[in-house]
């Protein structure tokens, strides 16, 4: 779901300052606006920034209903939507005032990190007839030389109604393109794989949004399983979808972290959320090689609701090399 694309960057139309970007969202009658905000004199009256720091400011509605998963759950996609909204601002950035070429600017995270601190702003209305009004304040630095710039780094606020509840760290690069390794690579989801893990196990309900499987290995300390991408769905495939491996490892860590709570520390899976997702990676996730992962919970606490919170460390292999690592906090709200 790109943010703009540079059709939209001259879009009519004044919201708050500077030069606002906006489209039409799918999921709602509503229009999402880019604003940048000017930090000096030159940057306002020019809208141009030598200084190498980008501020922008993000209006958009949140959905209903997450509209990556038919999963039935009353809660927005967070994790989702603050990633993809400081990746594709960061994409916007990277052409319209870095001058990255376009078959470079597509972002590759090496380190990032998102925090849900208020859970209940997120929740999708309860049927309710009013969507909640989302801010992202973002801030982005550009990394190397002038003329030669080699990722950001970026940090965000959001906010909802009004009511801050998440924030977001991301150092990003812009690596060379390289040709993507063949399909015949990668592990292929068999039909025997389809019933071993149970949407309802990593909480989701449909089984092509699974995207962990194989013959699961769990003992006392940890689960082991594949990373396997249902083929029918899109969000998935590098062919249909920019965001493919990023939303994978994302979706992957996402539901190793809840199995392994439920399996281990006895958490309702249909309740579970991640409320801090934090990531470092040392390489492409993307290269087409088998990709597994471990997912090792640690002991259960309470937050100060008193709702059952437990970190989980994933680790992200590809034969014997490990090429990530997340730290996860799982909550069971209910």
């Amino acid at each position: 779901m790109p943010l703009m694309s540079p059709v939209h960057e001259r879009s009519p139309g004044p919201v708050g300052w500077g030069r606002p970007a906006a489209r039409t969202l799918p999921h709602a009658a509503a229009v999402r606006h880019l604003v940048q905000r000017p930090a000096t004199r030159e940057e306002f009256l020019l809208g141009s920034a030598a200084q190498g720091e980008y501020g922008f400011v993000l209006f958009d509605e949140l959905p209903f209903g997450a509209p990556l998963f038919e999963d039935g759950q009353d809660h927005v996609d967070a994790l989702r939507f603050v990633s993809e909204a400081m990746e594709e601002v960061a994409r916007f950035v990277a052409l319209r005032h870095l001058r990255v070429p376009r078959d470079r600017c597509l972002p590759v995270v090496d380190r990032a990190s998102v925090d849900i601190t208020d859970v209940e702003p997120w929740r999708s209305g309860g049927g309710t007839e009013r969507a909640g009004q989302v801010s992202v304040a973002l801030t982005l630095r550009s990394l190397g030389i002038a003329g030669a710039p080699s990722g950001l780094e970026c940090a965000g606020r959001v906010s909802v109604d009004g009511r801050p509840c998440a924030t977001a760290q991301a150092h990003l690069t812009f690596p060379e393109r390289t040709a993507r390794t063949p399909a015949a690579g990668r592990l292929r989801l068999l039909a025997e794989d389809l019933n071993r893990v149970r949407p309802g196990r990593v909480g989701r309900s449909e089984a092509r949004d699974v995207v962990v499987h194989g013959s699961l290995v769990v003992d006392e300390h940890r689960v082991l399983m594949d990373v396997v991408p249902h083929p029918g769905n899109p969000l998935f495939d590098p062919d249909r979808s920019e965001r493919a491996a990023t939303a994978l490892v994302m979706e992957a860590s996402r539901q190793a972290a809840t199995l392994a709570s439920g399996e281990l520390r006895g958490l309702s899976t249909a309740h579970c959320l991640l409320t801090r997702w934090s990531a470092d990676f040392r390489g492409r996730v993307d290269s087409g090689l088998p990709l597994r992962c471990s997912a090792l919970p640690g002991t259960l606490t309470r937050d100060r609701a008193g709702r059952p919170t437990v970190p989980v460390r994933i680790d992200f292999t590809r034969g014997e090399r490990c090429v990530g690592t997340v730290s996860a906090v799982v909550l069971q709200d209910c």
